[in-house]
């Protein structure tokens, strides 16, 4: 009885100190915007940005820059005083964190709910993402996931600078990976 105890004890403090010694990174992250202005569409994307996941809350964040939403391929589309000023925007939500970590099949697809802010702008707007999250080995038991999103921002509503003078929908994906590191 006594060696069973010790043998659960070891085995319970054995899987709390791998618990404790596991983090989830993200990385390769791009946003790919479409956007329309004067019946052209334009495509950019912009491999700058930095996204956070904290698996164990589900607490995403992506940081952008007003300069992260324009293309430099064609600058005649912007406005030049709204790239002038450096604004700071935030891309923040919540994720289904147990239910991606505990998830069996390759796809798997979720409707999330980010908040785009700024504070100069005084800007807080809600996106709805289509995310898609695969699962590249679903009986390994890694953590890796590849993570792919895909919402709409209407200009008219949100107000951003950098599209004023493109059409109402703005496309915005996202995507990166996510992976399980051992301490």
């Amino acid at each position: 009885m006594r060696a069973s105890l010790f043998l659960l004890l070891i085995s319970f403090l054995t899987s709390a100190v791998t618990a404790q010694s596991t983090r989830y990174q993200t990385y390769s992250a791009i946003m790919k915007i479409t956007a329309t202005k004067n019946g052209q569409q334009y495509e950019w994307e912009n491999k700058n940005i930095t996204v956070v996941l904290d698996y164990k809350t589900g607490n995403f964040t992506c940081r952008l820059q007003n300069t992260d939403f324009y293309d430099p391929a064609n600058p005649q589309n912007f406005v030049s005083d709204s790239i002038q000023d450096r604004l700071e925007f935030s891309l923040t939500g919540i994720f289904p964190v147990r239910e991606i970590i505990n998830q069996k099949t390759i796809n798997q697809n979720y409707k999330v709910e980010l908040q785009l802010s700024n504070q100069e702008l005084m800007l807080n707007y809600t996106i709805l993402f289509d995310m898609t999250i695969m699962r590249p080995n679903p009986s390994g038991d890694g953590n890796y996931r590849v993570f792919q999103m895909e919402g709409t921002i209407y200009n008219d509503e949100a107000g951003l600078p950098a599209f004023r003078n493109f059409d109402n929908e703005i496309t915005v994906r996202l995507a990166f990976n996510g992976y399980a590191v051992t301490q």
